[in-house]
């Protein structure tokens, strides 16, 4: 017991650092938050497994993921050789690498066995976060109505324990459903964190976390078609009701709120986008900061200032090319096929875990999920699962065939 004792402490400190993305200083016009911290404070542990993990380097998936990474470096000084360079730039393009170094880490814990015990405490260190978010928003809620929950939903940036944009923390929920739904198949009491994930989620009023849930809900349904899939339906009719609720009070919604407004602003920012884009297609713009690029957006009334792309697609294809763009989604695709097939001694949780992977994608055609450290987090997490069991797999096939 004591000998995990500073495996545990380790796995905690990680945890905590990435669960709550507080801002600790600013960099130029960039935010350092605690995911970074973690990153850094991971770097006394990289010989470890560049050197102790016997599998790393085996790995298919780790020698991809850094052609991506020099991919990226080749890309930004050829961009930066063509447009120059400044130090904003050179800021937003280390952030950009930096973050994928949460392979790294993520695989470092699965190799020492704890990753699910990782997402164990991942789970339920945020249900007492959305106790608190349901103390706050139910009084609202029963005083005003849904209306006035969604004009206030901007207190989620106001107030502390969460993060910067409703959206975001909504498709969080999503992904902290997807583990509840797989812990629960070994201790149903896991279940009862639902009572309080939903809830909360339904009260940020993600439009895109709504679709990506149901996505990723359909998906599983099919998946599980011939395992019990008059449950799985009736689940996700169940699942779908806050949302169709939130869909017919439309006319209660504040102005600048609506579904319209929301598409008509991306229509606009997208359209600006795809024209920068036509400047450099193949490389893009080094992987420079997307306000950079497109600062303002024009439209018929006037003019706003860009805040983000609303699309992690076109962010990608912008800034870093379709060269890169490809080879990225690509691969993101690989894994979650990788991700359906690899199975484990611990009850398919690489196939819940490609669950929450699909709602990202779906979510990243309205929002920037893989441009936060939190989510990202997870994903690369999700990759080294995807990569260290997929490699223990083959390792077992070829075990088989030389010793029956």
């Amino acid at each position: 017991m004591l000998k995990d004792f500073p495996t545990k402490l380790i796995i905690v400190y990680f945890l905590l650092l990435i669960s709550f993305p507080y801002t600790i200083f600013n960099i130029l016009k960039y935010r350092f938050t605690t995911g970074y911290l973690a990153l850094i404070s991971f770097l006394f542990l990289l010989p470890t497994v560049f050197f102790l993990s016997k599998s790393y380097w085996k790995n298919k998936v780790t020698i991809i993921i850094w052609c991506l990474r020099l991919f990226t470096i080749i890309n930004f000084l050829l961009v930066s050789y063509r447009l120059g360079i400044t130090w904003e730039d050179i800021v937003s393009f280390a952030g950009t690498l930096f973050l994928t170094f949460f392979y790294e880490l993520g695989y470092l814990i699965v190799t020492t066995g704890y990753f699910e015990r990782f997402l164990r405490y991942w789970t339920w260190v945020w249900i007492p976060i959305c106790i608190y978010w349901l103390l706050i928003l139910f009084p609202i809620f029963f005083k005003y109505g849904l209306a006035e929950i969604i004009y206030r939903c901007k207190i989620f940036i106001t107030y502390p324990l969460s993060w910067h944009w409703p959206n975001a923390f909504g498709l969080y929920l999503v992904l902290l459903f997807w583990m509840v739904i797989y812990f629960s198949q070994q201790n149903k009491k896991y279940l009862l964190a639902l009572i309080f994930i939903l809830p909360v989620l339904f009260f940020t009023y993600a439009k895109a976390a709504f679709l990506a849930w149901a996505i990723s809900m359909g998906v599983a349904v099919w998946q599980q078609r011939k395992k019990k899939i008059l449950t799985s339906i009736v689940l996700v009719l169940i699942l779908l009701a806050p949302f169709m609720y939130a869909v017919f009070g439309m006319k209660s919604i504040p102005a600048g709120s609506s579904i319209q407004h929301s598409v008509e602003m991306r229509k606009y920012i997208w359209k600006i986008a795809f024209s920068q884009w036509k400047k450099c297609p193949f490389l893009g713009y080094g992987f420079r900061s997307y306000t950079k690029i497109t600062p303002l957006c024009y439209y018929e009334g006037g003019s706003f200032v860009v805040g983000s792309s609303h699309n992690d697609y076109i962010d990608l294809l912008l800034r870093g090319g379709i060269i890169y763009s490809i080879l990225f989604w690509s691969f993101v695709l690989t894994i979650i096929w990788r991700g359906f097939r690899v199975k484990n001694e611990q009850k398919n949780l690489p196939r819940y875990l490609s669950y929450s992977i699909i709602a990202l994608l779906v979510a990243a055609l309205f929002q920037n999920p893989f441009k936060e450290p939190v989510t990202l987090a997870l994903f690369w997490s999700y990759v080294a699962v995807i990569a260290y069991y997929r490699n223990k797999l083959k390792e077992k096939e070829i075990s088989d065939i030389y010793y029956g």
